[in-house]
């Protein structure tokens, strides 16, 4: 995996994937991610409307649906341990709460919804700078269909077009970008999808680099969350 590293005078240009929306509202220090966009990042950012969509959709409503769910099972939980015969509750009693605190601390972001505030925090950061690219489904649909029956990247592991429409919306987004006046000189992808029609040995998919290479003349790089988490961290640390 090509490391996230960049020297002055290098201009980002960064895509962000529907699991990055979510992933990094999770993260230790998620609120530098949204302090480095709004402050020290100088390259666009690109947010597809179809990762958005997805981000909506299948994660927020996972997510708020655990978090009410596993806290209502706590809270049933503490409420039997409370009320056990006093001979229990020295043993089954303790156990039982020091258990749920531990749960607590490693899982607090599902049970408190922490996540989905540092997410929205994030949106928030986005909504004013963020280029958000939306193409009508019904444009490319037949390339849609014609890319996935020759196993062209990305999508064609998946059911539906979601991940093309991704791909194509960040393509349209550093057009642009580049037609706004906007500078850059290499593209980052931030996912966390590591199927083959993505990536292959760490490296994005040679189809998806030359993709970006005939459209804009720059490298591209795609970074796991974890890796563009950790840029951002040293980023503001050299503050």
């Amino acid at each position: 995996m090509p490391s996230p590293e960049h020297g002055s005078g290098e201009l980002l240009a960064l895509g962000l994937d529907a699991n990055v929306l979510l992933k990094l509202g999770k993260m230790s220090r998620a609120e530098d991610v949204a302090d480095y966009l709004g402050v020290k990042h100088r390259g666009p950012v690109i947010v597809p409307a179809q990762a958005i969509q997805e981000f909506w959709k299948n994660h927020l409503s996972l997510i708020r649906g655990t978090a009410e769910s596993v806290k209502l099972k706590f809270d049933e939980l503490a409420r039997i341990v409370d009320g056990i015969d006093p001979v229990y509750a020295s043993t089954l009693g303790a156990a039982s709460i020091r258990l749920m605190g531990e749960f607590r601390s490693a899982h607090g972001d599902i049970m408190d919804g922490s996540a989905l505030r540092r997410a929205s925090a994030l949106m928030d950061a986005l909504s004013g700078s963020a280029i958000v690219p939306d193409i009508p489904r019904q444009l490319l649909f037949d390339i849609a269909e014609q890319r996935k029956k020759t196993k062209t990247p990305p999508g064609f592991k998946d059911e539906g077009h979601g991940d093309f429409f991704v791909w194509a919306e960040f393509l349209h987004g550093l057009l642009l970008a580049r037609s706004g006046g906007r500078a850059f000189n290499r593209a980052i992808f931030v996912t966390d999808d590591v199927k083959k029609d993505w990536s292959t040995k760490g490296k994005p998919h040679p189809v998806l680099v030359a993709e970006v290479q005939a459209l804009t003349s720059v490298p591209f790089e795609t970074w796991t969350v974890g890796q563009f988490h950790s840029f951002v961290v040293r980023e503001l640390d050299e503050i």
